[in-house]
This record gives C-alpha cells, sequence and structure tokens, in this order.
C-alpha cells in the first residue's frame, strides 16, 4: 500500500512541476488562453499531492515529526500560491475574469488535511 502512495505521489508531483514550469512560460509568452486551465490545475495538484503525501506520511513504519511533515507541505503550499499569484496577477493585467475562490479551497483543504495528519502523528 505505501508503494502505490509513493509513486502516485511521485507522478503527482511530477505533473504538478510541469504544471508549474507551463505556467511561467505562459506568463512569459501572453499565452493567456492558459491561465485559467493553468490555475485549476494547480489547485487540483496541490490537493492531490496533500492527500498522497499525507497517506504516505501515516502509512510509513517510522513516520516522521509532524513539523518536517509540514515543512515538506509547505514546500509545495509555496510552490503552487506563487504561481498561482504569478497567473493572478496577469490575468488581471489582461483584464480577465477570474475567481479566486478555488485558491482559497485549496490552501483551505491543503489546512484541513495537514491539521488531520497532525493529530493522527502527534
Amino acid at each position: 500500500m505505501n508503494t502505490a502512495f509513493l509513486i502516485t505521489h511521485i507522478i503527482g508531483a511530477s505533473l504538478l512541476g510541469i504544471v508549474i514550469v507551463l505556467s511561467f512560460v505562459s506568463i512569459f509568452t501572453n499565452a493567456s488562453n492558459f491561465y485559467k486551465k493553468l490555475l485549476y490545475s494547480l489547485c487540483y495538484g496541490l490537493g492531490l499531492q496533500t492527500v498522497t503525501g499525507s497517506l504516505l506520511e501515516l502509512s510509513s513504519p517510522h513516520a516522521a515529526l509532524f513539523v518536517v511533515f509540514c515543512s515538506k507541505i509547505l514546500f509545495y503550499l509555496l510552490a503552487v500560491v506563487l504561481t498561482q499569484v504569478a497567473l493572478l496577477v496577469k490575468m488581471y493585467k489582461s483584464d480577465m475574469k477570474v475567481s479566486t475562490k478555488y485558491i482559497f479551497y485549496s490552501v483551505g483543504f491543503t489546512a484541513l488535511t495537514v491539521a488531520i495528519t497532525g493529530f493522527f502523528l502527534a
């Protein structure tokens, strides 16, 4: 079971990394038709990484300290939120309609998942 979580987490991290790179490529090339799709992909990618990371940590025979787990999640959160902010700024400058609720949902979902995982790690 742990192997399945690890494989899913690695594939998710790879895909999330690709979406982050594509986001910055689209920003610098002014490919505005991709901004919303990339923004939503970042939200879903963060959710996937949070869930698989939590399951991987909880199913591990030697679980890490909660602080170590939070630092790993913080890495994903920072990378995704900074990319989302860059996309949002570009979208606002392009006068595109944009809803920030998905960003708040993904960050809130991440916080809730980390809190639940912390409860079980403690």
